[in-house]
């Protein structure tokens, strides 16, 4: 952890925020005003059910209120808890999730380089705050990340333990796989080969008795343009749920609790505020090129080819937007009910969840509800947007596509990062979970 100032930080938030870098040069704060660099390797825990962690004088990650960390370090970024203080994204990204047992649900997209987080409690510091502390979790990098071929063989796995000194048990759920990657990229030999790294405003620079001046008040007001535009789409989710209760008014099918929470999601998916998945092609979520290697090479994963999915936005306003996947297998969404039936399956559900969307999509861009929605959200995604559904046993269901077509369609999940040798003969793990009941997001 590294205490600095603007004038020593600047350069690096121009190469990732310039608008808002202009904005505090033209502030021009002293070197009182202190800023804190803090670098987190992979898999690094920066918030925790709402407390902020930081690396001690040991370089051990600890709660910020620790005895080991500096009292004037706890006085600088202590005026959000249950929160982190406001922070620039510098390097790399991070996952912002709620860690629910049995899976993990993100309730934000990947806050990536030039990203601010950590605003809300600032902006409405006297409000009653709409959620409880000590809720979700940060992790440095991408957290709900998993190999697409199966990696729980015994001997392999054991191999992996030996190579880099690891004790976890083998996979047996997709969810286990991020703390055995997180085991092998903290070993010595790859000597941090993969870092987040955050830039924290200290509390002097919300001090308002410095904030009437013309270049305060711009910077105050960036902030809280920041807000209002990232939140725009939670501010509205509750029209959402008007919009879709008109249309179930006026169609038939009357779905599952879980089937209209997960359409929900794949709404929330398209247009950009939740993250989807998609093969891993650089290492800014995490040190996938690494991890290929690996797996390729110690674990030994034979024919099939090293496939990371990592979380990953949907640009929702770029015509050449790169598909997103969504799997049943894998729900991330916060708002999921159990199953309602007892016997039911993954095919049966994906059928009804397509024509779920079908039905929304059908009634959203026909106009046909007693409302105008034309020019928002939902009427971009039902026509920029596309959702395709895949599955191994489709034969029997209409419009559900072979899960075979999912690499002939996306190259990406035909090629390593660093290009491994022989991963132009390395086939699709075509018997993996994941796409055995998924959902493909792309621009029309």
């Amino acid at each position: 952890m590294q205490s600095t100032s603007w004038s020593r930080i600047r350069n690096e938030v121009i190469k990732v925020n310039p608008d808002f870098a202009k904005i505090i040069d033209n502030i021009d704060p002293g070197d009182n005003f202190t800023i804190y660099k803090v670098i987190y390797p992979y898999g690094s825990e920066v918030l925790k059910r709402g407390l902020l962690h930081l690396p001690n004088k040991d370089g051990r990650l600890v709660p910020f209120n620790s005895p080991s960390i500096p009292a004037q370090v706890q006085q600088d970024l202590g005026y959000s808890l249950g929160s982190n203080p406001v922070s620039v994204v510098l390097k790399n990204s991070m996952e912002v999730f709620v860690d629910l047992g049995s899976r993990i649900a993100s309730i934000y997209k990947m806050v990536e380089a030039g990203d601010l987080f950590g605003l809300w409690k600032l902006i409405n510091p006297k409000k009653v705050p709409r959620h409880p502390k000590f809720l979700w979790d940060i992790t440095a990098g991408a957290r709900s990340v998993f190999m697409l071929p199966k990696i729980s063989d015994i001997e392999r796995h054991l191999r992996l333990c030996r190579e880099f000194s690891i004790n976890n048990p083998k996979p047996t759920e997709l969810i286990d796989h991020w703390d055995i990657f997180r085991g092998i990229t903290s070993h010595k030999q790859f000597n941090n080969c993969w870092n987040l790294e955050i830039m924290f405003f200290s509390e002097k620079w919300f001090n308002h008795r410095h904030g009437d001046s013309a270049p305060w008040l711009a910077f105050h007001h960036y902030l809280k343009s920041y807000v209002l535009e990232s939140g725009a789409f939670w501010r509205n989710y509750y029209f959402w749920g008007l919009i879709f209760t008109l249309i179930e008014q006026k169609v038939c099918f009357k779905p599952s609790s879980y089937i209209t929470d997960t359409v929900k999601c794949l709404f929330a998916i398209g247009v950009g505020e939740l993250p989807g998945f998609a093969p891993a092609t650089d290492d800014t979520a995490m040190p996938a090129s690494l991890l290929q290697e690996v797996y390729a090479n110690v674990y030994n994963l034979g024919d099939y080819q090293p496939v990371i999915m990592q979380p990953k936005n949907f640009e929702l306003d770029n015509k050449n937007a790169d598909p997103v996947y969504y799997s049943l297998k894998f729900s991330n969404t916060t708002e999921l009910a159990p199953h309602s039936r007892k016997r039911t399956s993954v095919i049966k559900d994906l059928y009804e969840i397509r024509l779920l969307v079908d039905n929304y999509i059908r009634q959203i861009s026909n106009n046909s509800l007693d409302v105008n929605i034309e020019y928002s959200d939902l009427w971009q995604l039902s026509n920029d947007v596309n959702f395709d559904f895949f599955h191994t046993e489709y034969q029997q269901y209409q419009n559900i596509k072979n899960s075979a077509l999912i690499p002939e369609q996306d190259k990406r999940f035909m090629k390593t990062i660093n290009n491994i040798q022989g991963d132009q003969k390395k086939k699709f793990p075509d018997k993996n979970l994941f796409t055995r009941g998924c959902v493909r997001v792309t621009r029309k």
